[in-house]
């Protein structure tokens, strides 16, 4: 042994009440199980800057494609540029999943 000694411990979670009735009963609410907690944490994650980024990226395309192209667009332009953002989000998501999982 090289005298060090770590000891890691897990924090309790919080039993935060419900309500207390009038007679002094406090009521719990129910345990919410680890798949559950797992998606509520990743629904408060905000991926409003991911979708920015794309936005802006896709503007200077756009720019670039306006002033090369002549001004009729391509009728699955709309439809490509959403599936575009679609596949970033997914992919934000599997990222953040992996993470989480691991």
């Amino acid at each position: 042994m090289d005298g060090n000694l770590e000891i890691s411990l897990d924090k309790l979670p919080l039993k935060r009440l419900e309500a207390i009735e009038e007679n002094g009963l406090e009521r719990f609410p129910a345990d919410v199980g680890y798949d559950e907690k797992r998606v509520s944490l990743i629904r408060r994650i905000d991926f409003a800057w991911a979708v920015e980024e794309q936005d802006d990226k896709q503007k200077k395309k756009k720019q670039k494609k306006s002033s090369k192209e002549s001004s009729t667009p391509w009728q699955w332009q709309s439809m490509v540029e959403n599936l575009q953002l679609a596949h970033q989000e997914l992919s934000v998501i599997l990222d953040l999943i992996n993470t989480v999982s691991l």
